[in-house]
Formats: C-alpha cells, sequence, structure tokens
C-alpha cells in the first residue's frame, strides 16, 4: 500500500499525512501486533525523514512510539525503554523544531 501511494500521490503531503492515519486505523481493526506497527512506523519514519516537513516525522515518530510503548494496544512495553527514551526525545526536538518554524 506505501509503495502505491509513494507512487501516485507522495508529493501532495496531506495524502501522506492520511496514508500514516488509515494505516494506524487498519492497524487497529485488525489487531496488528503493537511490535509490528510500531516498527512500521519507525523504518518509515527513518526512510523519509529528511524528505518530509518536521511535523509530519514528528506525527511518525509518535505513531511509532505510541504503538511500542503500549498506549495504542493499552498493553505493557514492546520495545526497550532506552530505545523509547530516544524515541520520545526526537519527538520533543521535533515539537521544538516544527514551533521555531512557525514563528519565522
Amino acid at each position: 500500500m506505501v509503495a502505491e501511494w509513494k507512487e501516485f500521490l507522495w508529493d501532495v503531503p496531506e495524502e501522506r499525512v492520511a496514508l500514516w492515519g488509515h494505516c494506524r486505523t487498519l492497524f487497529i481493526r485488525y489487531s496488528f501486533p503493537a511490535l509490528q506497527a510500531g516498527l512500521f512506523f519507525l523504518k518509515h519514519a527513518e526512510a523519509v525523514e529528511k524528505d518530509i516537513p518536521p511535523r509530519e516525522l514528528h506525527e511518525l515518530l509518535l505513531l511509532s512510539m505510541q504503538w511500542l510503548c503500549g498506549m495504542i494496544t493499552h498493553s505493557n512495553p514492546v520495545y526497550p525503554l532506552h530505545l523509547l527514551r530516544e524515541i520520545e526525545t526526537r519527538v520533543w526536538l521535533l515539537v521544538v523544531e516544527s514551533e521555531a518554524e512557525m514563528t519565522k
């Protein structure tokens, strides 16, 4: 699905954001394993981080962190805590970067 989206709609920021939301919805609907869902978002965030705005990268990393820490599945974390903290730090730094860009 992501490959098809990339081919046709990747250059439209609103469509990329819609894709991530759609993936999240499908993962929840079909009880996708939290680790796989979290790593899906993390992998895509790392693959496109240089090509997307900080706000969008923030959203992807936040989705990853929410799955990996068990927030979405209401379960225990499925990823090492020190790595979750690294993702959280990146998320907060992106918030600051996004805010700085908005005030320019």
